[in-house]
């Protein structure tokens, strides 16, 4: 519930057993007080939006954490987030050199007050002096203790060896950045994120030295990177040849056109349990080479750019999978330029795929040709089924079964089915008549979800033949606009 005041204040919380207290701008004291056992809090997020003057705000959020700072003894995880603009203070002649001085002491107490945080979140983007001094001020007084470290902004800390407890970092990497957090000991971490990666990231600021060649992350299990094709790192010298990644079991990289490349080029790593790779078709070659294998999940995010062939960007997709799966579960999400140019079914042709989203057009017979032709299909999910080809709906026998059986269940293993119709022209009948084949010639279909469908007649459709799918328990529905 949201609890607010005339000062404007709000406190997010559910119960008195709940984990988080969000505080805000304005807060009240008393009312905060009056919240009753907070023992159980173990995460406080600390919000300010100000445009001129942020001082007021500090002192309020510490008079608060003092008046209750003694209720919150399990409090480990700490986000601050602040809405400075000093452009807009400076023209309105602040002083922004006495709001930094103010506000270190009031940092200090806050420091004071909250003693074991070993969790610390700064997500604002904004970069300013007075930010980054409020920032850098908490990063460095905590960071013995750190054991959580998720940043937007560029960190800075006096010694690198004062996050030997260090085991989860998540940043983003800023342009032109020198050092995120300098000379960090790969060693040490188990989890890793970096977001708005440089194509050409050298890695350098995880070697302990800047002659090393190779970076060893002894402890990693789980690694994410997003890359942003835009981004450039300032060009550095590094020695940097080889990554190493003995441990680990979790790889999620998230790329569009190649941005990768580099990170493949450098990486070794055995075998993986799950890997959730987005990449242009033609990427995947190049990755497919390396010694690894996937054990649990192989989740592929195929980005077609306009001019990929597509028989040889799927043949491409066809041979990662046969190299790299080993028992994994596969996942295979087709996107990107492909939309609205149909999906030819004769190019999906892997046995192995168990779970398919295609973002792109497809076809009726397209359709019909995927669901026969995947064995192991579990899971199927298509952005838009158009009409532009025509489809014969066989004969559907009435609901108490007399008559010619002109659809027989598919040997199938399809449990769930996501559809969104392209309704043109004269298609309804035909769409239609689609739906209520798939339902009968699908046994083991236990979710339906249908975009765009004629809900009445699928409805009623749906209740005659209850029968023909026993397995059925989730059903979505959304009527034509």
């Amino acid at each position: 519930m949201y609890i607010t005041n005339g000062d404007d204040m709000s406190i997010y919380t559910t119960s008195p057993e709940d984990e988080t207290l969000h505080l805000e701008f304005d807060t009240n004291a008393s009312l905060i007080a009056g919240l009753g056992n907070t023992e159980l809090v173990q995460y406080i997020g600390i919000h300010l939006n100000y445009v001129r003057n942020p001082v007021p705000g500090l002192q309020k959020i510490a008079q608060m954490i003092r008046n209750n700072a003694q209720a919150w003894p399990r409090i480990r995880h700490l986000e601050v987030s602040m809405n400075f603009n000093q452009v807009e203070a400076t023209r309105a002649g602040q002083d922004i050199a006495r709001f930094i001085i103010e506000s270190k002491k009031l940092v200090s107490e806050l420091v004071n007050l909250l003693p074991n945080i070993s969790q610390l979140s700064l997500p604002e983007t904004r970069s300013n002096a007075f930010n980054a001094s409020v920032y850098n001020q908490l990063a460095s007084a905590y960071a013995p203790q750190l054991t959580m470290l998720c940043s937007n902004i560029v960190t800075i800390f006096d010694d690198a060896a004062q996050l030997a407890q260090l085991t989860c970092l998540n940043i983003q990497i800023r342009p032109n950045m020198l050092v995120s957090v300098p000379k960090l000991a790969a060693a040490t971490l188990q989890n890793l994120t970096l977001r708005n990666v440089p194509a050409d990231y050298t890695w350098d600021d995880f070697a302990s030295s800047s002659s090393d060649s190779q970076v060893w992350f002894t402890s990693l299990q789980t690694l994410t990177l997003t890359f942003n094709r835009t981004s450039k790192q300032t060009i550095r010298d590094t020695a940097v040849t080889s990554l190493h990644f003995p441990r680990l079991k979790i790889l999620r990289v998230y790329a569009a056109s190649g941005e990768s490349r580099g990170f493949f080029k450098l990486s070794k790593f055995s075998a993986l349990d799950v890997l959730d790779l987005a990449e242009s078709p033609v990427e995947l070659k190049p990755i497919g080479q390396l010694s690894f294998q996937v054990t649990r999940v192989l989740r592929l995010t195929a980005n077609f750019p306009w001019l990929t062939n597509q028989k040889h960007g799927f043949q491409a997709i066809n041979r990662f999978i046969d190299k790299t799966e080993s028992g994994a579960l596969v996942e295979l999400n087709v996107t990107n330029n492909i939309a609205h140019v149909d999906v030819d079914a004769g190019n999906i042709t892997n046995g192995k795929i168990a779970h398919l989203c295609i973002s792109g057009a497809v076809s009726v017979e397209t359709l019909v040709g995927i669901i026969s032709t995947l064995p192991r299909l579990k899971v199927l999910i298509v952005a838009e089924v158009n009409s532009e080809a025509t489809f014969i709906v066989p004969n559907i026998p009435p609901p108490n079964g007399h008559g010619a059986l002109a659809i027989q269940p598919l040997n199938v293993q399809l449990e769930s089915l996501s559809l969104d119709f392209n309704w043109v022209g004269n298609s309804t009948k035909m769409h239609t008549g689609l739906i209520k084949c798939l339902i009968l010639s699908l046994p083991r279909l236990q979710w339906l979800a249908i975009e765009q469908g004629l809900l009445p007649q699928i409805l009623a459709f749906i209740a005659a033949y209850q029968h023909a799918y026993p397995h059925l328990a989730s059903l979505r529905l959304r009527p034509v606009d």
